[in-house]
């Protein structure tokens, strides 16, 4: 707290940690600046592959992650459609315990897979209650995969109108907001193409980052 507290100027990636900031610590509002995070659409892409009937949560099981309440979703979704099946990909999943059989585990998967699981999952679904950024629904939506997202945090800043934004706090509602995009994919993929393509890339970042070093840097000039 201290150092943020004596810093000329504090650069956070997004408004809602910008916020938290000016909130929790009691800085001056124009002391805090937000800087979105760079963002490479050309590196993910859609393809040619068939969608199948899997939704895809790349996360760590981290608590704020919210995985629990996610498979307890899909469940639900799975009294009307059996055949859905959940893949959950990152490192530590084994953490999660006993899950249904129709969870897949991947765990750590190479850059290719995670593109191409991006190109064949019906939907992402991204429930996490707390990011203070969060690439995967952009990641998604340059692939051409339709997302459903938590209305919590900074995620509704970075999916703007191209995700179906859901309530995380209970399964119900986490399942309902996968009803709700699943009826609108089409749609969704469009928003979601233009919404990653406007989304600043990494040169963008950087020169931000670089104005605001030279900002203060001429107060001491």
């Amino acid at each position: 707290e201290a150092p943020a507290r004596a810093a000329d100027l504090v650069i956070t990636d997004s408004e809602f940690a910008r916020r938290s900031i000016i909130e929790h610590l009691g800085i001056a509002p124009e002391k805090v600046r937000s800087i979105h995070l760079g963002f490479d659409a050309s590196a993910f892409t859609p393809g040619d592959e068939t969608r199948e009937n899997i939704l895809l949560y790349p996360a760590r099981p981290y608590a704020h992650k919210n995985h629990r309440a996610l498979i307890d979703a899909v469940a639900l979704l799975r009294r009307e459609d059996a055949d859905l099946r959940l893949v959950l990909t990152g490192e530590g999943l084994e953490r999660l315990g006993d899950v249904p059989d129709w969870v897949e585990r991947r765990g750590l998967i190479t850059f290719d897979e995670l593109k191409h699981l991006y190109r064949t999952a019906r939907l992402l679904v991204f429930p996490s209650l707390y990011e203070g950024f969060g690439l995967p629904p952009l990641e998604a939506m340059a692939s051409g995969c339709p997302v459903a997202a938590a209305d919590a945090a900074s995620i509704p800043e970075v999916v703007g109108d191209a995700a179906e934004l859901f309530d995380p706090g209970t399964a119900e509602g986490i399942a309902d907001g996968i009803r709700r995009a699943l009826a609108r994919t089409d749609d969704l993929t469009a928003r979601g193409l233009a919404r990653a393509a406007s989304a600043g890339g990494w040169d963008a970042c950087v020169r931000a980052h670089e104005d605001a070093y030279l900002e203060v840097g001429a107060r001491f000039a």
